[in-house]
């Protein structure tokens, strides 16, 4: 990490540098195509800008071009690897640097290509930039906005929110992460003056993909320009809600390019949603069913399977004959799962490992493969979560939410996948949450992360669907395991304890059910429980009404994240 005021700013008499700009505001992702036009129009609106991305010459371009024009410029150089590097470097702000009363967010540009072809090592840091770093710095500067009484935080995402696209699965997923988190972190700041605007163009950021990466001049690259956005549609849109704050969600089209021709579009969605070409056909395509007598002497993996969901999904998948791989921290409760599976009529083994040490993921797969070889099902559960306002979480919630929930399911996945495409297929199923479906306030990280786990399902299905392989996500409203212990903030009531929970509450012996049922009838997305359904529908025909039902009050006493304050009483004067 390094700090690099701007070599040509000016200085006062103390040695210290001045900002032109009484405003300060925040952009992360400077070095991306759009985020350098996003800070040419802050530049001009006499912003004083923290340029927030890894070093190298475009975010020193975006520098360069922001004193161009007249307007301070600090750079923050954070390392993505690792969260807690993030969280360390979001406290780096510079002495001086102004009240921060924007934060802008850019999405990186898409990475084409096969999920199972990605370092391992470039997924953490991509889905640490497009979103940790949001998260993180939201945490940061949110408190500040408060105390003024206003704040803006604007988000670019990515239509891939809307259509998970097949060989973007990294990006898909954490397009699909921007909606919740966002909607849940309105709930919780509206109300005390942070407006949140989130642009969602239909398109790629430019310049056009390169033809190396996306394999050439193909159809798709010739059907994908198609759909690019132009530069400018996307900065009159960021300054028309900038001037304009505009909550939440705003979908726009550029004006500037004529619809898509029928086989234009036709050729986008084969190749880019389905990502197989038109006129090959789908040789190896994924069972929509899988014989019960299939599973016998099969081999499974579980992450969390010490409790809850984790052992209920291991015993049903025992109940089919299938030797499972009991992953988790707590060694003496897998021991006890793994008596109760060998009961149930399969065979278990434990590594008890924590998913947040380094190699955790290859050291899983390389045990699995000495044991009993590769498996035909992978269940990602392990998960934790915290019942409380982003600016109330510390460093380590923060951490574990984004290691345990997000990082890790997609390296584990990363290592596993490969295997299981080359042995012909098997099944990925993750274990998601209807949080992203109904965001909740005090639920704002973990919306997000579940939200980006169904987004790398939905794409990484359409990847690998054609090589015989389903990937699914299970999203169960609030089940009573020792997670909602956890989960609570100390000094509020235990969910379990409020009447209306339980009519939405379950046990996690239905989400096992559920559980086998997706794995013998393969299915994207499966509600936990099914009749969940129509109140889904119900909450989406509410629209604004839930908005404006589920805002939170401004926290009664305290600061700006809302802690309670001792106050001493004192005597009435006589």
């Amino acid at each position: 990490m390094s700090l690099e005021p701007p070599a040509s700013a000016p200085s006062n008499e103390e040695g210290e540098e001045s900002h032109n700009g009484e405003r300060g505001a925040v952009l992360l992702g400077a070095g991306s195509p759009w985020g350098r036009l996003l800070a040419e129009s802050l530049a001009r609106r006499d912003f004083s800008l923290l340029l927030v991305d890894s070093a190298g010459d475009d975010l020193e371009r975006t520098r360069e071009q922001v004193v161009s024009l007249g307007a301070a410029a600090e750079v923050l150089t954070p390392s993505y690897a690792e969260v807690p590097l993030l969280l360390q470097t979001a406290r780096q702000v510079p002495s001086g640097f102004p009240a921060v009363e924007l934060l802008v967010h850019a999405l990186p540009p898409p990475v084409t290509g096969a999920f199972t072809e990605r370092e391992p090592e470039s997924i953490a840091v991509e889905a640490n930039r497009g979103y940790s770093s949001l998260v993180v710095f939201a945490r940061q500067f949110l408190p500040g906005m408060i105390e003024q009484g206003e704040g803006r935080l604007i988000v670019l995402g990515s239509a891939a929110a809307r259509a998970p696209l097949a060989k973007a699965a990294i990006h898909s997923a954490l397009a699909m992460a921007l909606p919740p988190f966002l909607t849940a972190l309105e709930r919780e700041v509206f109300r005390q003056g942070v407006r949140i605007s989130y642009l969602e163009p239909a398109g790629h950021p430019s310049p056009p993909i390169d033809e190396e990466v996306a394999g050439g001049p193909t159809p798709l690259h010739e059907s994908h320009r198609r759909f690019l956005v132009s530069d400018a549609s996307v900065v009159r849109a960021f300054e028309h809600v900038l001037d304009r704050p505009r909550v939440r969600r705003w979908r726009f089209h550029s004006h500037a390019r004529a619809p898509p021709a029928p086989q234009v579009l036709r050729r986008y969605t084969e190749r880019e949603l389905h990502g197989r070409h038109p006129e090959v056909h789908r040789r190896a395509a994924a069972p929509s069913s899988v014989p019960a007598d299939a599973l016998r002497g099969g081999t499974a993996v579980v992450t969390g399977s010490s409790r809850g969901i984790g052992r209920q999904i291991a015993l049903r998948l025992a109940s089919h004959g299938m030797r499972v791989v009991l992953t988790g921290r707590d060694v003496p409760a897998l021991e006890k799962v793994a008596k109760e599976v060998q009961k149930a009529g399969g065979e278990a083994r434990v590594l008890a490992q924590d998913l947040l040490a380094a190699g955790a993921a290859a050291r899983l797969f390389a045990f699995t493969q000495e044991t009993w070889g590769t498996p035909r099902i992978l269940v990602n559960n392990a998960g934790i979560g915290f019942f409380r306002r982003l600016v109330r979480q510390d460093d380590r919630q923060l951490t574990l939410q984004l290691g345990v929930d997000l990082l890790a399911v997609l390296s584990v996945t990363r290592a596993f996948l490969p295997a299981m495409l080359e042995q012909g297929g098997g099944q990925v199923l993750n274990v998601g949450s209807l949080a992203p479906e109904v965001p909740l306030p005090r639920l704002a990280a973990y919306s997000g992360i579940k939200g980006a786990v169904k987004g790398l399902t939905l794409a990484l299905g359409r990847e690998v669907s054609p090589r015989g392989t389903n990937v699914s996500v299970l999203e169960p409203t609030t089940v009573n395991t020792e997670f909602l212990e956890t989960a609570r903030e100390p000094g509020r009531r235990d969910l379990r304890e409020m009447g209306a929970m339980r009519y939405i509450m379950i046990g996690p012996e239905e989400v096992g059910r559920v559980a086998e049922r997706t794995v013998l009838r393969p299915r994207p997305v499966a509600y936990v429980p099914p009749r969940m359904a129509p109140l889904l529908w119900m909450y989406r025909a509410l629209g604004p009404l839930a908005d404006r039902s589920l805002r939170l009050a401004p926290p009664s006493s305290g600061g700006a994240r809302g802690e309670k304050v001792e106050r001493t009483p004192t005597k009435p004067e006589p």
